[in-house]
């Protein structure tokens, strides 16, 4: 389109929405996307200075760049001249959604998403992932189920099913089905492959999840997704060079994941360097730092937990227990279960606080629960060791590894069947 007319302001905001969703979708790197999109929708909004797609576009190049004040107004500016543009308010909701994890923010702004456009199949699984992290696991089956029904081509409403039936139901059974489905649909898919690595890992099945995050890390080594399966994977498994490698990979990606951080505080430890954990620390959470604002949120209150357990090995236990105090205030607004569900960081707390009773109870709750995503990555976690050898903390991960054996053979039986 530009080739047939180079004035074209949409083709160029067009060009740069391609290069922002390559980045999302794992063809380029955020650091490789950013000057191409700037390109693009500078010369959109030179030729149009009053368009509103290139400003939701515009918005999208600030979100990259992690600057969300700047990506809010453009949003606003682009709904203020476009408000018939549902993807403008998609594209808002997902900001919220993903990046600053308030999906109760999202829900009115992906709900008029699907009033301008009522078919889009991929505003209607954006409704349903946002279902899904407000905790509303009946609603976001059912409306996934509804996605499929009406683009039953669309490999994403598969995966995002499947997330709901993994991480809100602890029926991996079910999420292997559907991820399969979707990557059935898309088969060089790098958005389905992660999610059946972490499944497998989950399951116990370590040669598959290998076979299967190896496989996406060579289709798109800089894929942040795959890099957090991976890391996940190698965890569970006990590899720490391995999971060491990927966390590093994933921190240059993109700075500040709680994940990499806490398996690249974990190295810095064993190597008797607990200051230069505190530093990655900080660099990503200023806010931790005396004379930070010191603030929890959904964004860091796993970063927060994980840091407390740096401060306490260096002295500073009551800087450490002023973060846990308001980490573990932060979860009574949150679910323990759900894609985004604080599964046990209760547990981790209780234990840093020294009240290893109410640990081990809210251990057992979890698991009963059905808390069960990335489970074994997250029992490895040394901040738990002064509760590993308790018998009660061996009968949990005794009922986690016997509903997995159970579910094997579910999967195992459907696959033959």
């Amino acid at each position: 389109a530009i080739e047939l007319d180079p004035d074209y302001a949409l083709a160029y905001s067009s060009l740069a929405d391609v290069y922002y969703l390559l980045e999302d979708y794992g063809g380029l790197t955020v650091s490789e996307a950013i000057p191409l999109i700037e390109a693009a929708v500078g010369r959109a909004l030179s030729l149009d200075g009053e368009f509103g797609e290139a400003y939701a576009t515009l918005a999208n190049l600030h979100r990259l760049k992690g600057d969300f004040e700047a990506s809010f107004q453009a949003y606003e500016r682009a709904i203020e001249l476009t408000p018939n543009y549902a993807t403008a308010y998609h594209w808002y909701a997902e900001v919220w959604r993903q990046d600053l994890n308030r999906p109760d923010q999202a829900l009115p702004l992906i709900q008029k998403a699907r009033e301008l456009d009522p078919l889009s199949p991929v505003i209607n699984i954006t409704v349903a992932e946002t279902l899904r992290d407000l905790g509303r696991r009946e609603e976001a089956v059912e409306q996934a189920n509804y996605t499929i029904q009406i683009a039953p081509d669309y490999p994403s409403a598969y995966f995002v099913h499947g997330t709901i039936d993994w991480g809100s139901f602890g029926d991996l059974v079910e999420a292997v089905r559907m991820y399969q489905a979707g990557f059935d649909l898309s088969p060089g898919s790098v958005l389905g492959l992660p999610g059946l690595a972490g499944l497998y890992s989950d399951l116990g099945d370590k040669e598959r999840a290998v076979a299967a995050i190896e496989s996406v890390i060579q289709a798109a080594p800089d894929y942040v997704w795959a890099n957090v399966q991976a890391v996940i994977v190698y965890r569970a498994q006990g590899d720490r060079e391995r999971s060491l490698l990927h966390a590093r990979k994933l921190n240059a990606l993109l700075p500040g994941i709680p994940l990499a951080l806490v398996v690249m505080r974990d190295a810095d430890l064993d190597r008797g360097e607990p200051e230069t954990a505190q530093r990655h620390y900080l660099d990503a959470y200023p806010e931790f730092a005396p004379d930070g604002d010191g603030i929890i949120a959904s964004v860091n209150f796993e970063a927060a937990i994980d840091y407390a357990y740096v401060l306490k090995l260096i002295g500073e236990s009551a800087q450490g227990d002023e973060l846990l105090r308001r980490s573990l205030a932060f979860l009574d607004s949150m679910h323990r279960v759900g894609w985004i569900g604080y599964g046990i960081a209760d547990v981790k707390i209780a234990v840093l606080q020294g009240d290893e009773g109410t640990a081990l109870k809210a251990l057992e709750e979890a698991v009963e629960a059905g808390w069960r995503k990335a489970w074994a990555a997250k029992l490895n976690d040394r901040a738990l060791d002064p509760i590993r050898d308790d018998p009660r903390f061996k009968e949990q991960v005794a009922i986690i590894e016997a509903d997995m054996a159970t579910q094997r053979e579910r999967l195992l039986a459907q696959t033959e069947g």
